[in-house]
């Protein structure tokens, strides 16, 4: 790759108002180098779907230079080392590749991995059913004639794309708000359902300040267990059969130390769903799920992940059985 221009985008009289200490003590050209790295990384090298690491800068006086380039790279680790030379610095900058968005199969695309009408009957709650798992789960009760609706905490455009594509495809799906967790509001009614999918999935990887972290671990907990019982309190006063997924996971076999909080919280909710269980109102699935292609468990390192529809079919079907 040849040397590109190394431009400023927007408008430069902001700097001042956005960052007046810094253009006070630097200049103004300077603060919008700075802020036109990330245009760089963002919008050029690596481009979309891309991670800024790390960055060197040296300041220098004006000069009339201003080109970026590739230093190095290494296809391994989708690294790039990029070099800028501005007018008032230069730059070493660290950037990552990303791996694109999981995108999940169309409706359409999962018809031959059930019967025809194999769900009819089923009104199924899936919670988290926007992204991932939960899209999977509510695309396959809705390819078998089941009614489905799907909730998200944030993602309303996620959740109305899976909508959308049911829909098109002659399923019945209808999405709505949940917010299950810390600070969440109370529940309030929920749809007359004989199935409940516990897909509700806070961030579980991120950076750590240290070992064990508390905080992080009642987090997860207010999701994994508070949040999943008092859905279950509203089925246990209702009448009728009805069957639960609450996918487990098998990181709590021998959790790695940057899952302790998380399977931690998951071996709660086993202990939780198995008192529900002994109950015999409501019977639950908790299997514990392996590492699975998801946006949840996206990497730079290709880490070997189950498919998700292969992976959710047969509990689909069982869930079925289950309340027949």
């Amino acid at each position: 790759m040849p040397p590109q221009a190394f431009d400023i985008h927007g408008e430069s009289d902001l700097a001042g108002t956005l960052f007046p200490d810094a253009t006070r003590l630097y200049g103004q050209q300077l603060v919008c180098e700075l802020a036109a790295l990330s245009y760089i990384v963002g919008m050029e090298v690596p481009g979309m779907h891309s991670l800024f690491s790390g960055l060197r800068v040296g300041i220098h006086d004006l000069t009339e230079a201003s080109v970026f380039s590739i230093a190095g790279s290494d296809e391994r680790f989708k690294r790039l080392l990029i070099s800028v030379t501005g007018r008032s610095l230069n730059a070493e900058i660290e950037a990552f590749q990303r791996p694109a968005p999981t995108s999940m199969p169309p409706l359409r695309a999962l018809r031959h991995r059930v019967r025809p009408n194999e769900h009819a009957g089923v009104t199924a709650l899936v919670v988290g059913g926007s992204r991932g798992l939960g899209e999977v789960a509510a695309k396959l009760i809705a390819a078998g004639g089941g009614r489905v609706t799907i909730t998200y905490r944030t993602g309303e455009e996620d959740a109305y794309r899976v909508v959308d594509d049911i829909r098109r495809s002659g399923g019945d799906c209808q999405a709505r708000q949940l917010i299950i967790g810390e600070g969440a509001p109370p529940l309030g009614p929920l749809p007359a359902i004989n199935q409940l999918y516990y897909f509700a999935t806070p961030k579980i990887f991120g950076k750590r300040a240290g070992g064990y972290d508390d905080a992080l671990y009642r987090s997860l907990r207010s999701v994994y267990v508070t949040g999943f019982e008092d859905l279950c309190k509203t089925l246990l006063a209702r009448r009728g059969r009805r069957a639960v997924f609450y996918p487990s996971t098998v990181a709590i076999d021998a959790p790695p130390p940057e899952l302790q909080e998380y399977a931690l919280a998951k071996s709660e909710g086993e202990a939780l769903c198995q008192r529900i269980n002994d109950s015999d109102q409501i019977t639950i699935l908790a299997p514990r799920l392996p590492r699975t292609a998801t946006d949840q468990t996206l990497s730079i390192l290709q880490v070997p992940a189950e498919d998700p529809v292969d992976l959710l079919a047969p509990f689909v079907r069982r869930m079925t059985e289950l309340t027949r």
